[in-house]
């Protein structure tokens, strides 16, 4: 018999023992690198993962949590590069995925992050972190209902994880269900005390529901957790600022801007708090941090940036934001006038007759701003306009006011429909339909009941959308009717709108595009403003009187959400024009 090969056996042994010691030593390694890892010790960790694949460049585990670590350290290509090798080694892993989908989050590429969650999930039915992190992106996509049923989930899986009862909390919020969002947020604390963010957002609910000493505290409590906190530190300048607290709000916005020396929110709200007392010099120049806050839509670089200065042989004045922003915002457009042979202004479709009846005189271009632009040599956005133009209060002296022109055509028409009782025409907006605070600036039509009762004033329906309801109720209950004027759509025709609003004597209206246009046409405008949550900047502070709408009168809500004192100041100045 041939006698067996002990020598090539003896050498598979050795190879094979070698092995297992460079596998057992770089398990080892591994360990002493996670040990560091979850202690935050990252430069540690980072080494000896590296180290690791010197000898090991397959190592999917090292691959993966370097990944995170990029992630944590805000290098997403980097983690995403890394942690998608990891998954090529290992695609069955259901935390590789995971953790994929969370580095692709914070490129805001959600809908990718959704399809890694989904796939963890997959991989492991019962993963309850997949359902948070898949309810985290599923809230960056607007699906709040499903975010909502995937955090549940989560809970159901694994109740005392406090970070997604807290994330759970931030989406209740969003969908208007505060006194649940406290609910999930005091459960977060009960099983994290320390948990600063928590806090913070607990305060954020309690802010909206204008409870605002109690916000104010529960910021102060995460700042205290947190010091280096500058989130805490930004809600609390917001709550402060509410607050009419302004020295304190402003302090509270630098802390978090030293924290974070790119913190963009900061910056533009601080310039709100600055812009609404009427420091205008400082308060313009922060405003432009605006370009470079996440939920904006990104700045379109058409041309060369106008430094307000030079001058120009074509300018183009780009819009932004709402069509009530773009009726406020060109008050300046003829001041920008003198500095250019050309000046050109997209608008919003329904504004553009009425633009070119106001501005086209002048040699103002107009054009709907979803046609295609020609090349110019210079650009400004209409929100910077102001840091060139009305840069003091002593700039708003030479300001044109009015400065839009009703169609003297419809105006005589509506007129002669409207004049026949010889009583006062007054017309009547009482809604916002902004997204975030309309429900703040709004008011219902039967609150308005004390003043709509007087019987020498004729009330014109201004406001868009259905009212149908709204008004009959106010029809059986009071027995005031207003007037429908049918052949103006107060929503897609504005420049109907705007001569319906010119026929008018007085119009008395909430925040809204209403009370742009009707200030811009230089009628009397009463204005029912909000206390703080919902008051815009440009209607400043502890003013009866704007320096944007000279013929605006604005009354002020004296207590967040109560309306009762601005109506009764109301009621009297509109007895006192009837008289006058």
């Amino acid at each position: 018999m041939p006698k067996p090969n002990r020598t090539k056996l003896s050498s598979h042994r050795k190879v094979t023992k070698a092995k297992n010691f460079v596998n057992a030593q770089m398990q080892q390694r591994l360990q002493h690198a996670v040990a560091y890892h979850q202690r935050g010790q990252l430069k540690a960790a980072k080494a000896l993962y590296e180290e690791i694949l010197q000898v090991q460049p397959n190592c999917a585990d090292a691959l993966h949590l370097l990944g995170v670590i990029a992630a944590q350290v805000r290098q997403a290509h980097v983690a995403i590069d890394l942690i998608g090798q990891s998954i090529q080694i290992n695609p069955i892993n259901a935390t590789y995925h995971n953790s994929l989908g969370n580095a692709l989050r914070d490129l805001k590429r959600s809908e990718e992050a959704l399809a890694s969650f989904d796939r963890a999930i997959a991989l492991h039915p019962k993963f309850a972190q997949a359902f948070s992190n898949r309810g985290n992106a599923l809230q960056d996509l607007k699906r709040l209902e499903e975010a909502l049923a995937s955090y549940d989930r989560a809970i159901v899986l694994q109740p005392e994880n406090a970070e997604t009862h807290n994330n759970r909390g931030v989406l209740l919020k969003d969908l208007k269900g505060l006194e649940e969002a406290l609910t999930s947020f005091d459960r977060a604390i009960a099983l994290q005390p320390k948990y600063a963010e928590a806090y913070s957002n607990r305060g954020n609910a309690l802010r909206d529901l204008m409870r605002l000493d109690e916000a104010l505290a529960n910021y102060d409590r995460a700042i205290a957790l947190r010091p280096d906190y500058a989130e805490g530190y930004f809600n609390r300048g917001n709550a402060l600022q509410d607050l009419k607290r302004l020295e304190e709000a402003l302090t509270s916005y630098d802390h978090a801007i030293a924290l974070q020396p790119d913190y963009a929110e900061a910056y533009l709200h601080k310039s709100y708090a600055l812009l609404s007392f009427g420091n205008f010099e400082k308060g313009w120049k922060l405003h432009e941090w605006r370009w470079l806050k996440g939920e904006r839509t990104a700045k379109r670089q058409l041309a060369t940036d106008w430094d307000g200065q030079t001058k120009s042989n074509s300018l183009l004045v780009l819009p932004e934001q709402g069509v009530g922003d773009e009726i406020f915002y060109s008050s300046m457009l003829l001041d920008a006038l003198p500095f250019t042979n050309t000046l050109t202004v997209p608008v919003d479709a329904r504004l553009v007759a009425l633009f070119e009846r106001s501005f086209g005189p002048y040699g103002v271009r107009i054009v709907d701003r979803n046609s295609e632009i020609s090349p110019h040599q210079h650009q400004i956005y209409m929100g910077s306009l102001g840091q060139h133009f009305r840069a003091s209060v002593e700039s708003f002296e030479s300001a044109r006011s009015p400065y839009l022109k009703a169609c003297s055509d419809r105006r005589a028409m509506l007129r002669s429909q409207l004049t026949g009782s010889g009583n006062l025409i007054c017309g009547l907006s009482w809604v916002s339909k902004n997204e975030k605070v309309g429900e703040k600036k709004s008011l219902s039509l039967n609150d308005l009941t004390p003043v709509l009762s007087d019987p020498g004033v004729q009330f014109v329906n201004l406001q868009y959308g259905d009212t149908s309801e709204e008004q009959a109720w106010l029809q059986k209950t009071a027995g005031v009717s207003l007037t429908n004027v049918d052949s103006v759509d107060n929503f897609k025709d504005l420049d109907g709108l705007a001569a319906l609003i010119d026929v008018c004597d007085v119009v008395i209206t909430v925040s809204n595009t209403t009370a742009h246009l009707a200030g811009a046409l230089g009628k009397p405008v009463f204005v029912m403003l909000p206390y703080s949550s919902g008051l815009f900047w440009y209607w400043h502070q502890n003013r009866s009187d704007s320096p944007w709408y000279p013929t605006a009168k604005l009354f002020r809500q004296k207590t967040s959400g109560d309306w009762c004192g601005a109506i009764d100041d109301l009621k009297r100045a509109l007895q006192q024009l009837m008289q006058s």
